[in-house]
């Protein structure tokens, strides 16, 4: 990760955490957290001051992080340490 860069992270576990702070320790110009429960999105919010988005408010998230990154991340860390939950499915 290199300075100015937009991240993404996958998840607001303690891992995760970590990785919020060191993208804002490396220079990222943009940090945005995603995950699904709402506890620990508040808390990545008020102590890592990262954008947060749940993807349970989306039907395609995927989408909508493209779209306000204007193209995409520079940098997506997915460190989920389980398989993901899926949205609802059609």
């Amino acid at each position: 990760m290199k300075e100015g860069y937009t991240v993404i992270i996958l998840g607001c576990g303690p891992v995760e955490l970590l990785a919020q702070k060191l993208a804002w320790l490396k220079g990222a110009k943009w940090v945005t957290a995603v995950d699904y429960i709402g506890y620990r999105l508040e808390h990545a919010k008020q102590s890592h001051h990262v954008e947060i988005i749940n993807f349970e408010d989306y039907e395609n998230a995927g989408a909508y992080l493209h779209e306000i990154t204007k193209g995409g991340a520079d940098v997506v860390i997915d460190c989920v340490g389980m398989v993901g939950k899926k949205t609802k499915e059609k």
